[in-house]
């Protein structure tokens, strides 16, 4: 059997999807599946959290939720539970056309019924910093993995820093961006490729860099990204925090 990553540690696999876990172990272990009203009820928690006014989370109602849950065919909602209670989601979506793939004018890297995009990840405030978003990313490759999908995709707000990061950290790309119309923002086109090993190293040692820091003019970050930049790490001050750049390079 293929393994796409470059090392085998028996006991950090999971049984049925043979992909690895980065060296830490799944905490929030599933056994029955949250409901429509459970997700909803984790996205009003987070939205109340971030301001009714926000525009980092995609609000889906309840019935949207049912409507995800009942086509299997279609998406999955991973989750992660902790003392029976839901504390973490994504939806992964399964496209069959480059419009179910709904990623604005991105070129897909594949043709759609091997892409698989992510997306409406929230995890509880109380258990933020935890490496939940870790594990929800992961559960979304093994999700993809397990239905022939070989790339993950997703639209990320482009001044979200604290969700791109993580995508980054999870072994994503910022390939590009582009206006999302349904939520009136600019969006980070974020591309993992489950099967290619990670290309950061080359990144950091190539000498043309270029920084963004949004917002800026969608057409003039357009150009870096038309131009060859990658986007591989966010930029941080003299202190270590983050100041909502993005590092990009071309290797």
């Amino acid at each position: 059997m293929f393994y796409p990553y470059p090392f085998s540690l028996q006991f950090f696999f999971d049984g049925a999807s043979r992909l690895p876990f980065f060296g830490f172990l799944p905490w929030g272990l599933r056994d029955d599946k949250p409901s429509a009203q459970d997700h909803f009820d984790l996205q009003e928690i987070v939205i109340d959290e971030l301001g009714r006014d926000q525009d980092v989370l995609h609000a889906r109602t309840v019935e949207d939720w049912a409507a995800i849950l009942s086509e299997p065919e279609k998406s999955e909602v991973v989750s992660v539970r902790r003392d029976g209670v839901l504390i973490a989601q994504a939806v992964v979506l399964f496209p069959q056309t480059v419009q179910e793939a709904d990623m604005l004018d991105m070129e897909l890297p594949d043709e759609p019924h091997r892409v698989a995009t992510v997306c409406s990840v929230v995890t509880h405030p109380q258990y933020r910093c935890k490496d939940l978003m870790m594990e929800l990313l992961h559960e979304a490759d093994i999700a993809a993995w397990k239905r022939g999908r070989q790339h993950m995709l997703a639209l990320i707000n482009d001044t979200n820093f604290r969700s791109w990061t993580q995508f980054l950290k999870a072994g994503y790309y910022i390939v590009g961006c582009g206006f999302e119309p349904s939520d009136n923002i600019n969006a980070y086109f974020a591309h993992r490729h489950l099967g290619q090993l990670s290309l950061t190293e080359s990144f950091q040692r190539a000498a043309d860099r270029a920084i963004i820091i949004p917002p800026q003019p969608l057409d003039a970050m357009k150009i870096i990204f038309k131009d060859g930049y990658v986007g591989f790490e966010s930029q941080r001050d003299d202190q270590g925090k983050h100041t909502g750049g993005l590092i990009l390079a071309r290797a």
